[in-house]
């Protein structure tokens, strides 16, 4: 995934709390900010990103 600005990683943390337990943009402000200094110099950001699905069968 490739985000352009921070509201949009705010935004997509603040939809999978799974994925972020107890996000906070209070409590992630300084890594919020260096994220948002890397976007300004880059451009964007991107992740990697792995997805699984199990499929089982109770014998």
């Amino acid at each position: 995934m490739t985000f352009f600005d921070i509201g949009a990683i705010i935004y997509y943390t603040s939809i999978i709390p799974w994925e972020f337990p107890d996000f906070s943009v209070d409590h992630c402000l300084s890594q919020l900010t260096q994220l948002d200094q890397l976007i300004q110099n880059d451009g964007s950001v991107t992740t990697k990103e792995d997805r699984f699905i199990l499929v089982t069968r109770k014998m």
